[in-house]
């Protein structure tokens, strides 16, 4: 069922739900009204407000999607709420702190990774489907930003930097065998977000917003060294996808 369903965030916090192929719609998931979200330049539309959605995770057949809205900790609420996409109710609530950066499926779709946090340092915890906490892996002192498994769904690729001000020396490239919280890799580099391709050879990072340098970096999952850069973005990269093949990488950014 993969490609079934369509996710795009909407109003209020909420997520509409389309039909992939003929784009009509669905439903819609959560949401509420946002009266103090500042009117935009087109009408009817508001400016983002703290609880728009910023994130959404959907597992592989698109039957459960997790939504973040937490803005980076402006709300202070570090919640997680995964939704039935069929008859669309909140199954549960996932708490991870004050506040959640990031969330991911495993490829079976049994598995929740959500990357969040409070004051004292960031955390990666694991969820079942029924919203059972079965793993937390504590990163003190430091801040996780993205999260994404491994095609075997045991490891888990993330990326780590400052839980303050940006400090180039603080960031790190880890992967993780997420059922015990050891590290099998950990490379020190200014990637804020991280990308395995899909048979697990080879790991893409975009570099940090704030880095000197906005180059790719293309790693060896195995030994955990560069394979190549890629050069050729004269602002920061927002987002980055590999293709199935592993020979062929989109990215997006801006200046």
């Amino acid at each position: 069922q993969e490609g079934r369903y369509l996710f795009t965030t909407g109003a209020g916090g909420s997520v509409e739900v389309w039909n992939a192929r003929t784009l009509a719609p669905v439903r819609t998931l959560g949401g509420r009204a946002s009266p103090a979200a500042p009117a935009s330049a087109i009408p009817g539309v508001a400016i983002g407000a703290v609880d728009d959605v910023s994130h959404i995770a959907p597992t592989s057949d698109g039957s459960l999607v997790a939504t973040l809205n937490d803005q980076a900790g402006v709300s202070g609420e570090g919640v997680v709420p995964v939704w039935d996409v069929a008859t669309g109710d909140k199954l549960f609530t996932a708490g991870v702190g004050t506040f959640a950066n990031h969330a991911e499926w495993s490829p079976d779709g049994q598995v929740l990774a959500i990357a969040g946090g409070d004051a004292d340092g960031g955390s990666v915890t694991m969820v079942d489907r029924s919203g059972r906490t079965i793993q937390v892996i504590p990163v003190p002192g430091l801040l996780v930003g993205s999260l994404a498994f491994m095609p075997d769904g045991e490891q888990l690729v993330g990326t780590v930097e400052a839980l303050g001000p940006y400090d180039p020396a603080a960031g790190r490239l880890i992967v993780w065998q997420w059922r015990t919280g050891t590290e099998v890799i950990s490379i020190d580099t200014e990637a804020w977000y991280a990308v395995p391709g899909a048979t697990g050879e080879v790991i893409v990072t975009a570099p940090h917003q704030q880095a000197e340098s906005q180059d790719l970096t293309v790693w060896s999952a195995e030994s955990g060294e560069a394979v190549t850069t890629l050069t050729g973005h004269s602002g920061s990269v927002n987002f980055l996808a590999l293709d199935r093949s592993e020979t062929r990488i989109a990215t997006a950014g801006g200046d």
